[in-house]
């Protein structure tokens, strides 16, 4: 469970986060993967305008 600005984020795993776990076993790195990933898409979509 991760912590948002209004409180806990729940968040559902798929095969994804099995493939992330089978190279690190924390579900926090798994997460810190996925939240990269956002920030790094959000930053080409802001980059093309």
């Amino acid at each position: 469970m991760a912590q948002g600005k209004d409180g806990p984020v729940y968040r559902v795993g798929f095969t994804n986060f099995y493939v992330l776990t089978r190279y690190n076993r924390s579900p926090m790195y798994a997460m810190a993967v996925h939240d990269l990933g956002e920030a790094v898409v959000n930053f080409m979509r802001d980059a093309k305008r």
